[in-house]
């Protein structure tokens, strides 16, 4: 595990957050994100961000699952803890059934 060589303080990011933006910025690589803060803040700094939920978009994307398989590694995702607010998890399972769509 890679320490940052920096802090970035910003109101309402919390200290992981905060850690997983300072090692984006340090390496100038992408990071993975939930909080929105954080996303744009680093987009700000030319660091591509993104949410848990652009992988399962990808997938189903890439026809690598199909929509029954990414609702089930959302639920997985939920059952070990991830969390998100309601509004974004029914725009995430809105979103995948939208993807599903375009294919017809």
């Amino acid at each position: 595990i890679k320490k940052p060589k920096r802090i970035i303080y910003s109101i309402g990011l919390d200290e992981g957050e905060a850690s997983v933006l300072a090692l984006g910025l340090d390496t100038k690589s992408a990071i993975v994100c939930d909080d929105r803060v954080a996303r744009v803040l680093a987009r700000n700094h030319g660091i591509k961000a993104v949410h848990t939920s652009y992988f399962i978009f990808r997938g189903l994307y890439n026809k690598i699952f199909d929509v029954k398989e990414a609702e089930k590694l959302l639920e997985e995702l939920i059952e070990s803890g991830w969390w998100c607010d309601s509004e974004t998890l029914i725009k995430i399972y809105n979103r995948i059934h939208n993807i599903s769509m375009e294919e017809l």
